[in-house]
């Protein structure tokens, strides 16, 4: 069985909610979602509740968090709601608890549908191969010499991820040729497409909502040529697969 669904990103982790994406009323099947707590290295399992309506061509949906259902995980009980359109990649997921006078700030949810290996090998997973590949991608990353984020420089192992260049829903390899470490927030920065590397190891803001602070960051950082050198190619193929 192929492993179709999307991937939230939350501050404390990704939860998995797995489900045909170009069949969004399906998730009214779904009964449960696992999560991974990225500093307690443990997956949790998140009894839930499933609602979709289709509105002008998107779809609502709408996950319920009960606390009877999930006495063992509190308190995280409320509310997620995720807006679909056929065929996007990416979009927006809004958490609100159950106690919460108004919702979050929207987290980033992409597409997982494939992971590509090698020369276009495609494989099945679950959602425990795919951590088990994140974090063997992250590990990759981290022993390739400088642990480091390659904008900030920042040196906190617990604050750096593992980044794309090219996305794995769109066919990137977990592989040191097509990732970088970056510190988490400027992570999700730049898988929001808030700013773009250049084939000279410049940044460019490409998003609007930047802080000064980030902006500032972003515009006086070049990354290291040795790590430009190794994603080169992904970043002509992320710029291949744009102009499309």
């Amino acid at each position: 069985m192929s492993f179709k669904g999307i991937v939230i990103q939350w501050d404390h982790g990704k939860e998995v909610i797995q489900f045909d994406p170009d069949n969004p009323m399906s998730v009214t099947d779904v009964t449960k979602t696992s999560e991974r707590w990225e500093e307690e290295s443990k997956t949790v399992t998140y009894k839930v509740e499933s609602r979709c309506r289709e509105a002008s061509g998107r779809y609502h949906i709408a996950l319920e968090y009960k606390k009877e259902d999930n006495p063992e995980v509190g308190p995280f009980w409320g509310t997620l709601k995720i807006d679909l359109k056929k065929g996007a990649r990416t979009g927006k997921a809004v958490w609100q608890g159950s106690h919460d006078k108004k919702p979050n700030e929207p987290a980033e949810w992409s597409r997982l549908d494939r992971s590509v290996l090698g020369e276009g090998r495609q494989i099945e997973v679950n959602t425990t191969k795919w951590y088990r590949m994140q974090s063997t991608f992250r590990q990759e990353l981290l022993a390739m010499g400088a642990v480091q984020c390659a904008i900030s420089g920042e040196t906190t192992e617990a604050a750096l991820e593992a980044a794309h260049i090219v996305g794995v829903t769109n066919g990137g390899r977990e592989s040191v040729c097509n990732g970088i470490l970056l510190r988490v927030d400027l992570h999700r920065l730049y898988d929001a497409g808030k700013f773009k590397i250049e084939r000279d190891g410049t940044l460019t803001i490409t998003g609007d909502g930047l802080s000064d602070d980030y902006r500032e960051l972003l515009s006086n950082k070049t990354i290291d040529k040795k790590v430009m050198s190794r994603i080169r190619e992904a970043l002509q193929e992320k710029e291949r697969l744009e102009a499309n």
